[in-house]
């Protein structure tokens, strides 16, 4: 029987990736940059936030520095998805540049897109 409470890990920096694990051999297609850490199964489950693995059985506390480098991982994503899921904001956006940049291109909207993703996250109106 599988461990219960099995978590790939990226070697570089810990960052656990997913878990807990029942078929490892999907995950580990590249062991090089990859690897497991196998916990007791009476150990609460780790939080990709706040734990990073060291080897194959050891954990150790994320510092703030990873904290913050995660939530900005999961801000990023979201607000990608927000901005390609949203027909709404992409149906503006496309309007915009075909009105102040005619005529709207893909090119225009992917750069339209980044500005937005960059400036949502930074917040430049709030300095």
């Amino acid at each position: 029987m599988a461990a219960l409470n099995r978590w790939v890990f990226r070697v570089s920096d810990g960052q656990l990736m997913m878990g807990p694990v029942l078929d490892p051999s999907i995950y580990l297609t590249d062991q090089v940059n990859f690897a497991l850490v196998d916990l007791p199964d009476s150990q609460p489950h780790p939080s990709p936030r706040l734990n990073r693995a060291v080897d194959s059985t050891t954990l150790r506390a994320a510092t703030a520095q990873e904290q913050a480098d995660y939530d900005l991982v999961l801000l990023d994503f979201a607000v990608k998805t927000a901005v390609d899921n949203e027909r709404l904001i992409s149906a503006v956006v496309w309007t915009i540049i075909d009105t102040y940049s005619a005529p709207a291109t893909v090119a225009k909207y992917q750069n339209a897109r980044t500005k937005i993703i960059n400036a949502y996250k930074a917040r430049p109106w709030q300095a």
